[in-house]
């Protein structure tokens, strides 16, 4: 039998269960005639069950224990749980933006696998939960030999030039595989490498959370699914949860078609509650009712449009997540992938009742006024805390492997002083970064040659050799990303910048706008969903690298201080952001990157506007790592190591208003930690060892491959044959002070 048809069959007798699990929703079913229409023009939506005291509590806890992890002080335990959960939770809007692209990447059609030659047909959805292990419905995969000779198929989506292809990797049931019949689920694992050898470790895993109270009766249910074996789709309206059940099951109207099985249920947080098995036929003395009114048994030849579909069911996770736990399986790999998934449940936002692992009092006094001294622990590995002291029991807190070393005060809660410290830190924290999500608009805006009165500075060009490896529109040429006040071009294969070019305005006039950088929210840095959706996987994000290399930091090429300006406020507020796109980040020292706003590297564009007495107050800068052949590898993965540069180069130009006219000038420097980094290492760096150099713009060429205007050439104060040529030695002029910077 077709594997569609099968798991047709199979879903055909879950109707009458579901159905009966409708029965007893004990609500009315029939809408009121006053109720708000759906999105859609259809009829009103069904009314909603009554949350149980012990539901509503559960909800209002975790909701409390969410607005305090999310402050300041629980930001470093917070960089280890969002390790796990891949950054799904850093933004509340729905698709098509970057926080459902991201939710929707572990998502997967399962495939037959029909040999080569042959087009894979889709039977179901199935996402990860582990970094090798999907999770489907029982219905699809019964035992181990039904997923014989099938696929899981990443990225099989619409994109701009239509629908990709996709990465197909072969199920492995062989190496583990459980199911379970009343829950209708079935974990199965994946081959590390696709049928064309690509790496399974690029997707994320979308962690099953074990606690309740992750959604209340009447919130908003988001499914990723694929219908029917089509590409990727996103239900995020008409989507309400009807009710809760206590035996594993939750109702819903999102809407959902046959091939959506094994879907992954989502809260407005974008956090996974459920599991999508079937969806809830009308019946009547248990046969369906058809459209037009006729009365069929469950085994009729029927397609599911004809039917009447009163609403969906899923699984609950915290259902799932205890039947993990009673699972028993044979072998020690089984074994060890079973236990990794089930360290993954961990909610991290119980960690709240730990209390603050930043601010950390001398003495926190317990409920019982006992002192409690506050600990600092090195997290190597799963680990359980157990709170209070002499021999009273005390709630335990579970700990997933891979965590960070952090503080953390054992103390069922904060003290005054602390909340007064907690409240005071998190003004800055709590506030999120507000981005243009309108990215079409970008291609109005980006580096603007005609910035300088006078001067026009094409953006720069790639060598052939260069120009090979970069990121590429659909006609091939490199592409362009252009955002507010700066464009760049990406990489490839080293998956940073080549160059990037801005406009920066010091002028008063276009500063007016311009507020505090705690005034717009912290580094909340996302990726370009442009580039995420034609190249997945080619950004390097906090999880793929920044947090756990210890010592290298998320660093700007196009700094927020020279983006953020403009005629408008809200002009200012979005350059500011723009800034924040993983394609404008390079991994950098932690040293370097944290003195960029004060140290001599990130005041270079001030100095020169001011002292070259830069017309308008405006410079352009040209500016990027470079991406050397020696570069070390860093990462905490042998498969995802990255090419740390260890140098960087910046050009800038501007005119500088003279007495007797204008004069276009351009300046190159080059940062070099090279000499210091196989010295000392990441570990013990500083300012200090690093070598700061004013180098000819030609030689920025002969490192990088980048090439530049004829005009910058000559503008170039340190030009081949001129004046200030015998200023400098093979490597340029040492840069120690702003003072020693060559103006004319």
């Amino acid at each position: 039998m077709e594997r569609v048809k099968e798991v047709q069959c199979k879903r055909r007798g879950l109707w009458t269960e579901a159905y009966g699990r409708w029965e007893n929703f004990a609500v009315a079913k029939r809408p009121l005639e006053s109720a708000v229409r759906n999105i859609d023009g259809s009829i009103p939506r069904p009314a909603v069950a009554v949350s149980t005291p012990v539901q509503k509590s559960r909800f209002e806890e975790r909701q409390r224990m969410r607005q305090v992890f999310e402050s300041a002080a629980y930001r470093g335990i917070r960089i280890a749980a969002e390790r796990q959960v891949g950054a799904t939770l850093d933004f509340a809007d729905l698709p098509p933006n970057e926080q459902a692209l991201k939710a929707g990447r572990p998502v997967a059609r399962l495939v037959s696998l029909g040999g080569n030659g042959i087009e894979p047909k889709g039977f179901a959805t199935a996402f990860l939960v582990a970094k090798d292990v999907i999770l489907t419905n029982y219905h699809v995969f019964q035992k181990p030999s039904d997923a014989y000779n099938c696929g899981a198929q990443f990225l099989f989506e619409r994109i701009e030039q239509g629908v990709r292809s996709g990465l197909i990797f072969e199920l492995d049931p062989d190496r583990f595989f459980i199911s379970n019949r009343e829950l209708d689920y079935a974990l199965v694992a994946v081959k590390p490498r696709s049928l064309t050898e690509a790496s399974l470790d690029q997707f994320q895993y979308l962690p099953l959370i074990g606690a309740k109270g992750k959604i209340e009766k009447g919130g908003t249910v988001n499914i990723i699914q694929h219908p029917e074996g089509r590409p990727k789709q996103y239900a995020t309206v008409n989507n309400l949860l009807l009710d809760l059940r206590d035996d594993g099951f939750l109702l819903y109207e999102t809407d959902t078609l046959e091939g959506s099985s094994g879907s992954p249920v989502f809260s407005q947080w974008w956090e996974v509650i459920g599991l999508h098995h079937c969806g809830v036929p009308q019946m009547q003395d248990g046969k369906l009712v058809k459209r037009n009114g006729e009365i069929v048994p469950t085994s009729a030849e029927v397609d599911d449009d004809e039917l009447i579909w009163i609403a969906n069911e899923g699984v609950r996770v915290s259902a799932m997540v205890d039947s993990f736990k009673q699972q028993r399986v044979d072998g020690t790999e089984p074994n060890a992938i079973l236990q990794r998934i089930i360290e993954s449940t961990f909610d991290t936002l119980c960690l709240v009742a730990t209390g603050s692992p930043l601010i950390q009092p001398e003495v926190l006094a317990s409920p019982g006024g006992t002192p409690m001294a506050s600990h600092t622990f090195q997290f190597s590995g799963p680990v359980t805390i157990y709170m209070g002291g002499g021999g009273a029991a005390a709630p335990a807190v579970a700990i997933p492997a891979a965590a960070p070393v952090v503080a953390v005060t054992p103390a069922a809660s904060p003290a005054p002083a602390v909340a007064a410290a907690v409240a005071a830190a998190t003004e800055f924290f709590e506030k999120k970064l507000r981005f243009d999500e309108n990215y079409a608009s970008r291609d109005a805006l980006g580096y603007d040659t005609t910035f300088l009165r006078g001067w026009r500075i094409p953006a720069p060009q790639l060598s052939a050799a260069l120009e090979a490896k970069a990121l590429k529109k659909k006609n091939g040429s490199p592409w362009v990303l252009k955002y507010y006040h700066y464009s760049l071009v990406m990489h490839e294969p080293r998956r940073l910048l080549i160059w990037a070019a801005s406009n920066v305005d010091y002028s008063a006039a276009a500063r007016k706008r311009t507020k505090p950088r705690k005034e717009y929210g912290g580094e909340d840095w996302r990726l370009d969903p442009r580039v995420a959706l034609q190249a997945p996987g080619l950004q390097i994000e906090d999880v793929d690298f920044y947090r756990p290399a210890t010592k290298i930091d998320r660093g700007h090429i196009v700094r927020r201080e020279d983006a953020c300006w403009g005629s408008t406020a809200k002009e200012a507020e979005f350059a500011n952001s723009d800034t924040y796109h993983w394609t404008n980040c390079t991994p950098q020292s932690q040293a370097f990157n944290q003195s960029g706003e004060h140290g001599i590297w990130g005041k270079f564009e001030e100095h020169i506007q001011r002292e070259a007495k830069a017309l308008d107050g405006r410079v352009c800068v040209f500016a990027g790592p470079v991406l050397g052949l020696r570069d070390p590898r860093h990462g905490y993965d042998d498969d995802n190591l990255i090419k740390v540069p260890m140098k960087f180069w910046k050009i800038v130009m501007c005119v500088s208003n003279k007495d007797d006219g204008s004069e276009p000038l351009a300046y190159g420097f080059i940062f070099d930690q090279t000499e210091a980094i196989e010295r000392l290492g990441f570990e013990r760096m500083d300012m200090s060892e690093y070598e700061i150099y004013q180098v000819p713009v030609a030689e920025i060429t002969r490192k990088t491959g980048v090439q530049f205007d004829d005009s910058v050439l000559a503008a170039d104060v340190l030009r081949r044959g001129g004046a200030n040529e015998s200023l400098r030695d093979d490597k340029g002029v040492s840069i120690t002070t702003l003072e020693d910077i060559v103006l004319r």
